[in-house]
């Protein structure tokens, strides 16, 4: 009877699964504790709570999204009634999904009071925005890094 003999490159190839294994296994156990610290459950979730791009306690709604180039304004609640959702809540997760799934760059949606204020600069230009404050209408905005994910938004959900 003859003995099996085990190679060396099996023996090192052991210990780097092995090695392997306790290191996903730590990477694990510091994302539960992350997201636990966080009250997450899942990355997507943590990059939308601490993103840097947007900034909850500012006074106007550019301000808020400053980091994103494009933010559109749904006044009218009919643009958020489709063929599946009977009321504004169910269109706002509609909207929501269909933010996540279409749009290849950053996109968010709110919903806040806000009143609508126009600037003229020097150049002749209006400058367009919104001041949140508690006796303005309920109004859903949404803010893209990219364009083209804005331009489609538009032509799908028909605002101005």
């Amino acid at each position: 009877m003859q003995k099996a003999q085990t190679s060396i490159f099996t023996k090192v190839g052991s210990r780097v699964s092995i090695l392997s294994n306790v290191k996903t296994a730590y990477q694990d156990m510091k994302t539960a504790r992350l997201f636990k610290k966080h009250n997450v459950s899942t990355w997507a979730e943590y990059h939308l709570k601490f993103d840097p791009h947007y900034n909850l306690q500012a006074t106007s709604i550019k301000r808020m999204f400053h980091g994103y180039l494009y933010i559109a304004e749904i006044v009218d609640d009919s643009a958020l009634l489709t063929n599946t959702c009977d009321n504004w809540e169910d269109g706002y997760d509609y909207l929501r999904k269909w933010l996540a799934t279409e749009c290849k760059g950053k996109a968010r949606a709110i919903i806040d009071r806000a009143l609508r204020t126009e600037h003229l600069c020097s150049n002749g230009t209006k400058l367009v925005d919104w001041e949140i404050n508690t006796f303005g209408s309920n109004s859903v905005f949404v803010a893209f890094q990219d364009e083209r994910d804005y331009l489609i938004f538009l032509l799908k959900w028909r605002t101005a």
